[in-house]
């Protein structure tokens, strides 16, 4: 009888330790399979952000962040709360920076971006690193895991790994998306996200996302080049799929100036 209850006990720990095995496995392709997609139809931040170009001109400012998905990125730039002095939007052609306080205006294509300062972005990468997920540099839609390579690597993390025309990218991932690296003959991009104590979607969120470009060109008559770029965001609050006003028209009395203008106005001067 003795003999009987044994059996049947490793029997019942066996079953109860393999049924634990498979939900854990599920549970963890699950969470692993949520970071290609994007967690929210719309996204807004209350965000601090620090930014820094070639590491000589540096500042921070408070603003906020929203996001439509696959459609437009905004940037406010509000040092006084309410109070928007300037805006970036990013959307599928490019980018426009609005200088509210002197009442001017820039906009660039990604491929003028490219070759004016030698970073090679586009939206769909740009939505992908501000949502916290994945993706294959070169789609326009979601990646899927059959895009990467996957390796295990200590911590219990998986780098997935892809190159695509001339681009190199990496990912870790353990449950969560935790960093992204591209490496282009034109420059390297990477960050790193920290702080997951948000809930977007159903999934953690990170506060922190901290992000360093560095261009690998060199043109000895430009006096506009970057060679390096660092930004850091800091959210306060987030708000997922509210309803968010996205509709924005530069004032025609604005006046219109290069993107090098920018530049030259904001930071080589610093």
């Amino acid at each position: 009888m003795l003999n009987k209850v044994v059996k049947y006990s490793i029997l019942l720990l066996a079953v109860s330790f393999f049924a634990f095995s498979c939900k854990t496995q599920k549970n963890l392709v699950t969470q692993k399979s949520e970071v290609y997609s994007v967690p929210f139809k719309t996204l807004s931040t209350k965000t601090s952000v620090s930014f820094s170009m070639d590491g000589v001109s540096s500042f921070s400012f408070g603003g906020q962040l929203r996001i439509k998905r696959d459609s437009i990125i905004i940037l406010s730039i509000q040092p006084i709360a309410g109070v928007e002095v300037a805006r970036a939007l990013i959307d599928t052609s490019g980018v426009v920076l609005v200088d509210r306080m002197n009442k001017r205006y820039c906009i660039s294509s990604f491929a003028e971006l490219k070759t004016n300062f030698g970073f090679d972005v586009n939206y769909h990468s740009i939505q992908s690193v501000f949502a916290n997920v994945l993706f294959a540099y070169e789609k326009n839609s979601d990646a899927h895991e059959k895009d990467f390579n996957k390796m295990e690597i200590p911590g219990d993390k998986t780098l997935f790994q892809r190159v695509s025309g001339g681009l190199s990218q990496e990912f870790v991932v353990d449950s969560l998306l935790q960093s992204g690296t591209i490496l282009s003959e034109m420059g390297d991009v990477k960050w790193n996200y920290m702080d997951f104590s948000a809930n977007v979607g159903g999934r953690k969120f990170p506060m922190k996302t901290e992000i360093m470009m560095k261009s690998n060109k060199r043109d000895p008559s430009s006096s506009h080049q970057l060679s390096y770029l660092s930004l850091a965001f800091s959210h306060k609050k987030v708000e997922a799929d509210g309803t968010m006003n996205f509709a924005y028209k530069v004032p025609d009395s604005y006046q219109r100036i290069s993107f090098e203008e920018i530049v030259e106005l904001y930071f080589k001067n610093k």
